[in-house]
């Protein structure tokens, strides 16, 4: 686990939804890094959680009270866990998007994952995809979430060419994506007319280790 983080579990048989809901939005508002809560069954069949919780060794004290103050838990376990994590690079795109003679312009942060030098995933950031979209159909222009988000991550990072199952392409050093439609099939939306987009890169950085998933 990264050093200074602890791993906090408890076990909770009778909180509504509503008051799990007040007590995530106050751990995370003291400092808890990670908050999931995981639903269960316990004795005579009780719905029940198992709450964890990743905070910094300081915020211990303070989130074991708030676990027994708002769920009314008689106690935590601190778990060892070990953490690996993965290199995460954080980048802000300037994103053009043609479609339908509309032309959208904005600006997209995309999370990338790579295990040192083999890239794992990219990551487009739902907030500006559906921004890009509203946008879009206010123009008249319609392009579901989904094959925005698809075609964005397929092009990034540019210059490399994907063959694979769709007929994404990006050959050039500023990320220009074409996308032929009737090969793109999602969300069962057959497009005829092209997509076209483009990308580069306004800012980079990567991300601390500090034991955020």
């Amino acid at each position: 686990m990264s050093e200074g983080l602890r791993l906090l579990m408890a076990q909770v048989d009778d909180v509504p939804g509503e008051l799990m809901g007040e007590f995530i939005a106050r751990a995370e508002a003291l400092g808890a890094r990670n908050v999931q809560v995981v639903s269960s069954l316990t004795k005579k069949n009780r719905p029940a959680y198992l709450v964890y919780l990743d905070v910094p060794a300081a915020l211990e004290s303070a989130v074991g009270r708030l676990l027994g103050a708002e769920l009314g838990c008689w106690g935590y376990r601190v778990l060892a866990a070990e953490h690996h994590h993965f290199e995460i690079k954080r980048c802000t795109l300037a994103l053009t998007v043609h479609r339908a003679g509309v032309t959208q312009r904005a600006m997209m942060h995309i999370k990338t994952i790579a295990d040192g030098d083999e890239p794992l995933r990219v990551k487009a950031e739902h907030d500006d995809l559906a921004s890009v979209c509203a946008a879009l159909r206010a123009a008249g222009v319609e392009l579901p979430l989904a094959v925005l988000k698809a075609a964005v991550e397929a092009a990034w990072p540019p210059g490399l060419r994907r063959r694979k199952r769709s007929s994404y392409s990006c050959d050039s050093d500023d990320g220009i994506l074409e996308t032929e439609p009737e090969n793109l099939a999602m969300n069962g939306c057959l497009y005829r007319d092209q997509i076209q987009m483009t990308l580069s890169t306004v800012t980079s950085y990567l991300s601390s280790t500090d034991g955020r998933d």
